[in-house]
């Protein structure tokens, strides 16, 4: 729709994420300048479903960034980095170091199981350097196209870095929040929309607003309890989580269970993902964005709370299978599409001693949710890509092709090069009766 706003004209587009749990994506426009609110993939990165963003690439002056998951900026890397489009992306300081590592886990499991084209790791690269990184409750100034914005972030709660943002021009406040979360957790404070003053536009979701949730007491409870009983029959416990973001809540809950239930001490409590040292490492560098119970530890007694006393890391399977007995292991992706969690699910899967714990609302039409929904289903049907070694006539056949294609090349450079050897013998010889020409007129 078409708000007048004294002389400016704001105009709302959602492109992705208005009816159901999609991926985030809409367009602001406020007179002549284009704002993307959210980025938003799925792990499917199936291309055809970014035909409503491409189609205003163009136009785009700005972008605004959530949050750090694929849901809010999966697209990034196609759209801003491997298309060679260009716009001020603004994000918070742990959006842009998390958002990061929520893309190249994506990206690496992906590429270790099939041939991915979509995009690279530079693409993520390439539209992370146009990121702008702000502060909380710090004003940004912008000018695009004739119009003056001040652009603020605000805390979001739900994962770290976290944003509600804050557009004002001229007399008018616009407020786009999602996914924010007014409950203060172990490791992140509650929102601040509340305290933001009455905006002449709220862009927000009411997705969770039927939800009710039990007191966190009793969800911890019910979660440790199910854990334990798994491991005391011999059984391996696999939580499909995230890479980055709300996995980070999880792990700090769990390592405190660990550290005061002395007994289930010895039991190997593991996080699986492709880049799980790298995301701990980021976030016990970013304490200042975490909950006031996180930072009065960190001053008080340099107790970090990401420095954990029994979480394990790991990066591949085979440090995972070199543990031994039962374990528990947050494994990445949350879905189940992909990733460490899909080969866990499949190795452990036919033995009813090992279970599996969802503790996120997964996408509709991912295995998690197939799973979740239909807990009688005796069969499920799903496809699995996996690298392996040629051998035989597949590795002699590869072969042959790759000297072919190898020759072919060298070909193709040796004619290229004598194309452009006689270019410049044929320049030369320009140049000389040119020389030649002027001395003697």
């Amino acid at each position: 729709g078409e708000t007048t706003a004294m002389t400016s004209i704001i105009k709302f587009t959602p492109l992705c994420g208005a009816h159901d749990r999609q991926p985030l994506c809409y367009l602001l426009e406020i007179d002549e300048t284009c704002i993307l609110l959210d980025c938003g993939w799925d792990d499917s990165f199936d291309v055809n479903k970014l035909k409503p963003l491409m189609r205003h690439i163009n136009r785009i002056d700005i972008v605004l960034l959530s949050h750090p998951d694929l849901l809010h900026i999966g697209a990034l890397p196609y759209a801003f980095g491997k298309s060679g489009q260009h716009a001020k992306i603004i994000a918070t300081i742990p959006v842009f170091k998390m958002g990061q590592m929520f893309l190249y886990d994506a990206y690496l499991s992906r590429s270790t199981h099939e041939d991915f084209h979509v995009f690279n790791l530079d693409h993520v690269d390439s539209a992370f350097d146009q990121v702008t990184q702000l502060k909380y409750s710090q004003p940004f100034s912008i000018m695009e196209n004739g119009v003056n914005l001040e652009i603020t972030a605000y805390s979001a709660g739900h994962m770290i870095g976290g944003t509600v943002w804050k557009i004002s021009h001229e007399t008018e406040d616009i407020v786009y929040a999602v996914d924010y979360n007014h409950a203060k957790e172990r490791h992140l404070q509650p929102t601040v929309l509340e305290t933001i003053s009455r905006p002449s536009i709220l862009i927000t979701d009411s997705l969770n607003t039927q939800n009710e949730l039990l007191p966190r007491r009793e969800r911890d409870k019910d979660l440790i309890d199910s854990i334990m009983s798994t491991l005391a029959s011999g059984g391996n416990v696999l939580l499909p989580v995230d890479s980055s973001g709300r996995v980070l809540e999880l792990l700090v809950t769990l390592d405190q269970y660990w550290t005061y239930y002395k007994h289930i001490s010895a039991l190997p409590l593991i996080f699986l993902s492709n880049i799980s040292y790298n995301t701990i490492d980021f976030v016990q560098r970013l304490l200042e964005w975490c909950s006031s119970d996180v930072m009065k530890k960190f001053v008080s007694n340099r107790e970090n709370a990401f420095s954990f006393n029994f979480v394990q890391l790991c990066q591949s399977l085979e440090e995972v299978e070199k543990i031994p007995g039962p374990k528990v292991v947050l494994a990445t992706n949350e879905n189940l599409n992909v990733g460490f969690s899909l080969d866990l699910f499949l190795k452990w899967a036919p033995s009813h001693k090992n279970r599996i714990i969802f503790t996120t609302n997964p996408l509709p039409g991912s295995l998690s949710h197939d799973l979740l929904y239909n807990p009688d289903k005796s069969e499920i049907a799903l496809e699995y890509s996996k690298r392996v070694p040629l051998v035989g006539k597949e590795y002699e056949d590869y072969i042959e092709n790759k000297k072919k294609i190898e020759q072919e090349n060298a070909e193709k450079k040796k004619i290229e090069e004598e194309e452009e050897k006689r270019k410049r013998e044929f320049m030369d010889m320009y140049d000389f009766e040119g020389i030649f020409y002027s001395l003697h007129i």
